[in-house]
């Protein structure tokens, strides 16, 4: 299945307008756990993928992304920080009227505008975009995170460390590792494999 099938089909037109000039090839991605997207310039066929595990909104939002790394790459070449002045403007430029598009729902066009002010080089370091594109998930897909759970509670990470769950602290939470009793700051969005009462 390829990407013009991973978003709102309304969005088709516009993406494929971004694609245009360029001779890029579109990638979906299996799920991958360090990065959502990526672009590989090349000199005869850029690349971009973006994991095709992503619900409509947030693949089309990975995909505007890697399109401005396109952008400006095209623009600057090698010039350019990859998350600079010049990549949050054209990020900006480009995914602004998918902010005003009234097919996209009203709660996720205004946490959209807001990232926007100034976009982050990961979707994941903003815990309110991740949320909002959480609601589109499909059950089955959910990931369930440390911030779902209540304190108190043991779980295990990806990487097979297993913690009990202690208080907040901004946006990570203060978690005991069993086994050595040590304690760590995780992330709250960081998932979850097993959790045990």
């Amino acid at each position: 299945m390829g990407w013009e099938l991973r978003i709102p089909p309304q969005a088709e037109t516009y993406i494929s307008e971004l694609l245009a000039p360029y001779r890029v090839d579109v990638h979906v991605a299996r799920a991958r756990r360090t990065k959502t997207g990526d672009f590989r310039p090349d000199r005869h066929v850029h690349r971009i993928s973006v994991n095709g595990n992503l619900n409509p909104y947030h693949f089309l939002w990975v995909l505007v992304h890697e399109i401005a790394h396109l952008h400006v790459h095209e623009r600057y070449r090698k010039r350019v920080a990859p998350h600079g002045a010049e990549w949050k403007t054209t990020f900006r430029d480009i995914m602004w009227p998918l902010t005003e598009a009234d097919w996209v729902p009203a709660e996720l066009r205004r946490v959209w505008q807001r990232h926007l002010r100034n976009p982050k080089a990961t979707t994941f370091s903003d815990h309110e975009l991740i949320e909002a594109f959480r609601v589109y998930d499909d059950e089955s897909e959910q990931v369930k995170t440390v911030s779902m759970l209540d304190e108190g509670v043991e779980f295990t990470l990806s990487n097979g460390r297993r913690f009990r769950r202690g208080e907040k602290q901004r946006s990570r939470y203060k978690c005991q590792e069993i086994s050595s009793g040590r304690w760590y700051l995780v992330q709250g969005l960081a998932p979850i494999v097993n959790r045990f009462s």
